[in-house]
């Protein structure tokens, strides 16, 4: 067992996503755009606290329906900004595959894709199976 938790933020830490949950619960998000493929996308939902260690920081985990003819659910980081912790770095909306805002989820995109399958779209025949094979929520 572990003796303490490995992410120490509190969930009244993660008030910069404030707005852009709300802007999702709306259904009012504006689309994002992963920066290496030109391909856009819709927030759908936002993971706190999901970071697998003490030296990341502060950052949660965007949830993305993206806009391809087979369309596909992604997820990269976003942070809170340097100059103010109470609000997002709105380059971080965009996925970053390099550069200062680098935000794709990189390693632990084995462990977050598992809970991005159990929200799968039809057109990701791979993603409903690996889905129905956990369960699918039943």
């Amino acid at each position: 067992l572990v003796a303490g938790p490995l992410n120490r933020n509190k969930v009244h830490q993660f008030e910069w996503t404030s707005p852009l949950l709300n802007s999702i619960a709306l259904n009012q998000a504006a689309r994002v755009r992963d920066l290496g493929t030109q391909v856009s996308g819709s927030p759908i939902f936002i993971v706190a606290g999901a970071c697998p260690n003490s030296f990341c920081g502060m950052q949660a985990l965007l949830y993305t329906l993206m806009h391809t003819p087979n369309p596909a659910i992604d997820f990269w980081w976003i942070k809170p900004s340097r100059a103010s912790a109470m609000q997002l770095e709105e380059l971080t909306l965009n996925r970053n595959n390099h550069g200062p805002h680098k935000n794709d989820p990189g390693r632990s995109r084995a462990l977050y894709a598992q809970f991005a399958d159990l929200f799968a779209v039809g057109g990701d025949a791979d993603a409903v199976l690996r889905s129905k094979k956990a369960g699918a929520g039943k």
